[in-house]
């Protein structure tokens, strides 16, 4: 079967079974919660769940009658509130709340810039450091070790050897 049949299946079956669940505030995450991770589990994309989440929203927001008559029982509380601006902030809030689980299951991967750290020299004070470092000739340790040891092995008198009189010709390293 096609993984977006699938993941409607998901949502429509949520959808039944959401008429039965408790839709109160301290149980959206719980709600949403199921959804997405039966979809993860069937393994939709993201996209996907991304497109599908808007309805599955949409299918949480209360009925305009009960939205209305929550409100008029709490008309007192919310003084200067009207009953739009009431009836939106709650759909804003159950938006919020399936957003933030749904973030959970399907985290967005923002590639992290790289900081770069020069110590306590500026961007143009290393720049200027690595360009002068650049001029002089590079050190091969082990040609330097070679040309050491074929001296050593040259000379007939080891015991007399000083290193100060070895001379290197670095250009030819």
């Amino acid at each position: 079967m096609e993984i977006k049949k699938i993941a409607e299946l998901i949502l429509h079956k949520w959808k039944v079974e959401l008429k039965s669940k408790d839709r109160t505030k301290a149980n959206i995450g719980n709600n949403f919660d199921e959804l997405i991770d039966s979809w993860k589990s069937a393994e939709v994309p993201v996209d996907m769940a991304s497109d599908l989440m808007k309805q599955a929203v949409k299918e949480h927001f209360p009925i305009r009658g009960v939205a209305k008559a929550v409100y008029r029982r709490n008309k007192k509380m919310l003084r200067d509130t009207s009953e739009d601006e009431y009836i939106a902030n709650w759909c804003e809030m159950i938006e919020s709340e399936a957003y933030q689980v749904f973030y959970l299951y399907y985290p967005i991967d923002v590639p992290k810039k790289q900081v770069v750290s020069y110590g306590s020299m500026s961007k143009q004070e290393h720049m200027r450091q690595m360009a002068y470092a650049n001029t002089h000739p590079d050190i091969n340790i082990r040609k330097l070790i070679e040309k050491r040891n074929t001296i050593m092995t040259d000379d007939a008198q080891v015991e007399d050897y000083d290193e100060s009189m070895v001379m290197v010709d670095l250009e030819s390293l």
